[in-house]
């Protein structure tokens, strides 16, 4: 909190997901899933590019699914077993100058 005091329960479980991409118009947006029911990351093999070429991104009672394959139906969702995430509500926004050669994060390095 702006006092320094901690908020030890895990009531608020919001996951922030940040997604780039090669255009130069919005080309970042973070998402902010809130209310989190689940995530199943699943990465993919070590031998593969990362690249996210299509999402789906629905509403099933009353629940937000995003899972990282396009055209999974409602009756699909549940048995994807890639990347998904289920929360209670959803929001996002353009990420704006941080792309090029500066660092977004800083990185650490563990010897």
């Amino acid at each position: 909190d702006a006092d320094l005091r901690m908020h030890p329960l895990n009531d608020r479980r919001v996951l922030n997901v940040i997604i780039q991409r090669q255009f130069e118009d919005v080309s970042m947006i973070e998402m902010e899933f809130a209310g989190l029911k689940y995530l199943n990351l699943s990465p993919v093999d070590e031998q593969y590019t990362c690249e996210i070429f299509g999402s789906t991104l629905l509403i099933k009672d009353r629940d937000i699914y995003w899972c990282d394959e396009q055209n999974i139906s409602e009756d699909d969702i549940e048995d994807y077993d890639g990347t998904i995430i289920c929360a209670a509500r959803l929001r996002w926004r353009a990420i704006d100058g941080h792309m090029g050669n500066g660092e977004f994060y800083k990185s650490v390095y563990l010897e």
